[in-house]
């Protein structure tokens, strides 16, 4: 219900619910990482998300996803070296680990170093990373074809490595399977990656009418298009910074968090 409502850009009514879970149990680091994620889109406060994260007991802070958290909020923050880190360990915490949910965040985790590495100018580590994610995220959709997360990785890989018509292709196929599940947050979620992989093409105006469709069905991006490192590429244009401007409005409406 949290998470619904944080989509809802209920920030405030979302915080309340993950912070009445984490009460209850303090043993999901999604738990804090969602409310982070949340704190986050409504305020754009980085050091904040990061102070929530940091309340994370000694148990879970090898856990995978707290270093995935970590990492993203350590890259929107600009601190690139300290994000790579935290994303290597995710490799190396998940290592061998055949279950879907870990395996699709080993590829995430390889993907976005590329990225960073690409960032620093290292252009040819990031290409073996992006080779290694595909090969990766490949054999996932194999395994689990069911799932949409295999599909939704390989629409940036190869958005990354140029591969257009595959990217295109894999979108389609996560919005199939999306689409099946009847869930509205899935299909959203597809929704995202696909703007995401249209940025990264070049394809500006299009990625930007992604981003507006979500925003009008309802859907919240408070911050995120401000912060989060996917949308560079869009920030020059005159269209995405309206958006950027309604979307930051919508979050400032909310009730503001109590310190």
């Amino acid at each position: 219900m949290g998470n619904i409502l944080a989509g809802l850009s209920r920030f405030a009514d979302a915080d309340r619910l993950y912070a009445r879970s984490w009460d209850l149990s303090q043993n999901d680091p999604s738990l804090l990482g969602s409310r982070a994620g949340n704190y986050l889109t409504w305020t754009g406060d980085v050091s904040g998300a990061l102070d929530i994260l940091a309340a994370t007991p000694e148990s879970l802070r090898d856990h995978g996803l707290t270093h995935v958290y970590r990492a993203g909020m350590l890259a929107r923050q600009g601190e690139i070296m300290p994000a790579i880190t935290a994303y290597e360990r995710v490799r190396v915490v998940l290592a061998g680990d055949g279950n879907s949910g870990p395996r699709n965040l080993g590829i995430l985790a390889t993907y976005r170093i590329g990225q960073l590495e690409a960032r620093l100018g290292h252009g040819a580590r990031a290409a073996e990373l992006y080779a290694e994610a595909l090969a990766a995220a490949l054999q996932y959709s194999k395994d689990f074809p069911d799932l949409k997360n295999g599909a939704e990785n390989l629409v940036v890989v190869h958005a990354l490595r140029k591969e257009r018509t595959e990217a295109l292709a894999a979108i389609d196929e996560a919005m199939r399977i999306a689409v099946r599940t009847h869930d509205a947050i899935q299909v959203v979620g597809v929704r995202w990656t696909k703007a995401e992989m249209l940025a990264i093409l070049g394809d500006t105006d299009a990625a930007i009418g992604e981003l507006r469709a979500i925003q009008e069905a309802g859907y919240a991006s408070g911050y995120d298009l401000r912060l989060d490192l996917e949308w560079e590429p869009l920030r020059g244009d005159a269209k995405f910074q309206q958006l950027m401007k309604e979307a930051e409005a919508r979050a400032d409406a909310q009730p503001r968090p109590k310190k």
